[in-house]
């Protein structure tokens, strides 16, 4: 059962004969105590007035031969004990409890649901082949019949290499070696080799079998110079903040004067003794078929000059004796 307990002020003390008020509250609940005990502490607090000579209250506490002075009221927030039936007396603030209580009551009101702003979703990143058939439709980029098939091969496999859904933002550096990679294994005319495989398949087959006729370094390098020219133009129009290929090649270990061999004799006999020499059907789309016409005319000259001077094809075309 929990007990109200106060302080009697010490004007009083002596006029009631005591220096505490225990109060029973009748109840073993704590937040029916809780209530009482706001009910009791106003009830002592009538009694204390009434001890000074005011009105109200038991009379029996009223006596008091000479004024007292009138200490500061004490208030129902004051300090108060609530003894626990079987242990120590608990020391409670009402006011902070109140407050306490107070706090919790409006917590379990129904807050109004805040507004809820839809965001706009972010844009869509491009993929490489989107940004290639942007690229290509652009009109600042130069390009003649010859260019353009030879940018639908070239970016053909490169796009086929990174894949075509791949987004242009989550090609990296590691992306790019791995393209140059896969090319530097691809075999001369792999499509043609194997239909029916895909270009990294194959360059892993020719890795497997520890093959080394991949593409030459300068092919390889002229991929890579496409590649980061796309990326540059990505770069350009805000699609990727950076060019990820920029830089990237192939070193040329070859020396420029053994990347051409001169023909072999057997070479030689198999040009100079095709009908053309010995003997065609005519100069124009039947050169290459035995018969008895023997032209003289640039076909037959340019590679004769090429023989007996060295010089080369364009050269001897142009006259450049």
């Amino acid at each position: 059962m929990w007990q109200f307990r106060t302080r009697v002020p010490a004007d009083l003390q002596g006029v009631l004969g005591r220096t505490h008020i225990n109060r029973s509250l009748k109840t073993s609940s704590y937040p029916d105590a809780i209530r009482a005990a706001r009910r009791v502490a106003f009830e002592i607090e009538q009694d204390f007035e009434a001890a000074r000579g005011g009105t109200g209250g038991d009379p029996a506490h009223a006596a008091c031969d000479r004024p007292c002075p009138s200490p500061p009221v004490p208030s129902v927030t004051a300090n108060t004990v609530l003894p626990e039936p079987t242990g120590p007396a608990i020391h409670i603030d009402l006011d902070l409890l109140a407050s306490r209580i107070a706090e919790k009551l409006q917590a379990a009101q129904p807050v109004a649901a805040e507004a809820v702003v839809p965001t706009a979703e972010p844009a869509k990143a491009k993929t490489i082949q989107q940004v290639y058939d942007a690229y290509m439709a652009d009109p600042g980029v130069i390009q003649s019949g010859k260019t353009v098939l030879a940018y639908e091969t070239v970016f053909g496999l490169l796009i086929e290499i990174i894949g075509q859904d791949t987004p242009v933002s989550d090609i990296g550096r590691e992306t790019c070696r791995e393209v140059m990679d896969t090319l530097r294994w691809l075999p001369p005319n792999s499509t043609k080799r194997y239909p029916n495989l895909t270009a990294r398949e194959i360059a892993q087959k020719t890795r497997d079998a520890g093959k080394a006729s991949g593409l030459s370094p300068a092919t390889v390098n002229g991929y890579m110079t496409k590649l980061s020219a796309l990326l540059t133009w990505a770069v350009n129009e805000g699609f990727i903040d950076r060019n990820p290929a920029k830089g990237l090649g192939v070193v040329d270990t070859t020396n420029r004067k053994d990347k051409r061999q001169p023909f072999t004799p057997k070479q030689l006999q198999a040009i100079f003794t095709a009908p053309l020499y010995t003997g065609c059907q005519d100069d124009d789309y039947g050169y290459a078929k035995p018969r008895d016409a023997r032209p003289r005319r640039g076909r037959f000259w340019v590679p004769l000059i090429g023989l007996f001077s060295g010089m080369r094809l364009n050269d001897t075309r142009a006259g450049n004796f």
